[in-house]
C-alpha cells in the first residue's frame, strides 16, 4: 500500500508537466476523493480513492511549484545592460568564438536577485567554478530554433530561460573577482578587487 501512494505522488508531479490545473480545483477534487475513500467499506476502493486524492494534491502542488519556477525577476529586464555580480556554477565550455557556463545572477544593477543564466564570455582566461564575478553584461533571450536545435527549450530544461552576454570591450574593463566578504556587504564597496 505505501508503494501505491508513493507512485501516486510521482504521477501527480509528472502530470503537472503536462498541464497545470488551478490549485483550488486540484485541492477540491482531492478533498472529495479523500472523503469518499475514508467512508468506503471496500479496502481496495479505499486505496484507489486515497491514491487518487494523493495524485490530485501532488498535481496541484507541482503546478504551483512550476509556476514559481517560471516566474522571473530578470525576465522583464531582457535587453538591458547592467553591472552584475554573478557566481559561476559549472566549468566553462569553450566554443569557437566564446565560452559558456551556467551561472547564478546575485545582483543585476541595484536589484538583488538569485536566478540562473547561461553566461557567455569571450575566449580567454576561464573563471573557476564557484568564482564570483562583477561584470557589465547584457541580458538577452535565447535565439529561436535553428538547424534543428532549440536553445530556449534546452535552457528551460536546465532551469534557465535567459542568457547574459559579456562583450570583449566590457570584459576587458569590467570583469573582476570579489572576495566573498565584499559580496556579502555590498557589490559597490571599496573592497580590494583583483583582475580576472
Amino acid at each position: 500500500m505505501p508503494h501505491a501512494f508513493a507512485g501516486a505522488l510521482c504521477l501527480g508531479f509528472a502530470l503537472a508537466n503536462l498541464t497545470r490545473p488551478h490549485v483550488v480545483l486540484a485541492l477540491g477534487v482531492a478533498a472529495v476523493l479523500a472523503s469518499s475513500g475514508l467512508v468506503a467499506s471496500d479496502s481496495g476502493l479505499r486505496v484507489i480513492a486515497l491514491a487518487s486524492a494523493v495524485i490530485a494534491v501532488a498535481w496541484g502542488w507541482g503546478s504551483v511549484r512550476l509556476a514559481q519556477l517560471d516566474r522571473s525577476v530578470l525576465g522583464t529586464r531582457i535587453g538591458t545592460a547592467e553591472w552584475a555580480v554573478i557566481e559561476i556554477e559549472e566549468p566553462p565550455r569553450a566554443g569557437a568564438f566564446d565560452q559558456r557556463m551556467k551561472a547564478l545572477v546575485l545582483r543585476w544593477g541595484h536589484l538583488a536577485v538569485h536566478e540562473p543564466v547561461l553566461l557567455q564570455l569571450p575566449l580567454g582566461r576561464s573563471p573557476p567554478q564557484g568564482a564570483r564575478l562583477r561584470l557589465l553584461g547584457e541580458l538577452r533571450a535565447p535565439p529561436g530554433p535553428s538547424n534543428g536545435f532549440d536553445e530556449a527549450k534546452w535552457l528551460r530544461g536546465r532551469a534557465s530561460t535567459r542568457s547574459c552576454e559579456v562583450s570583449r570591450s566590457a570584459s576587458s574593463v569590467g570583469v573582476a573577482e570579489f572576495p566573498a566578504s565584499a559580496i556579502a556587504s555590498d557589490a559597490g564597496s571599496s573592497a580590494t578587487r583583483r583582475r580576472a
